[in-house]
């Protein structure tokens, strides 16, 4: 008897770590989908195309951050899981691991590129609701 107690005992923290990650990734994932829909991120918006760029996408300026649909598919974890949730002493930390480069500098921007930051995985107030 004491066996299957602490069998018990033992798989409840994984199952209570598997549901507090799903359910942090449901959260990055409205928060994402929703800045990449609103093209903004915690109510401030995203930097316009160069018309240089509105020009290779033949005079279409939006959607912003959105040609193939590759790095929202990524970023919403439909490519594979690229987040890693594990808890910490002050709550939950996530880390988002990309395929490539180009996520990061689309999102912190770069300088030396005359490439504006525009946080797509910035969460939101509204999507912790």
């Amino acid at each position: 008897m004491a066996k299957a107690y602490r069998t018990r005992s033992s798989t409840l923290p994984t199952l209570v770590g598997n549901w507090l990650g799903d359910s942090a990734r449901g959260i990055v994932r409205k928060g994402v989908k929703s800045n990449f829909d609103t093209e903004s991120a915690d109510g401030i918006k995203w930097a316009a195309l160069a018309p240089r760029t509105v020009a290779e996408r033949m005079g279409s300026a939006h959607p912003i951050l959105y040609r193939t649909g590759a790095l929202l598919n990524e970023a919403l974890g439909l490519n594979g899981n690229n987040s890693k949730i594990s808890r910490t002493s002050y709550g939950m930390n996530m880390k988002y691991e990309f395929k490539s480069d180009k996520a990061k500098v689309l999102h912190f921007g770069a300088k030396e590129a005359n490439l504006p930051a525009r946080p797509f995985l910035l969460l939101t107030k509204n999507a912790k609701k």
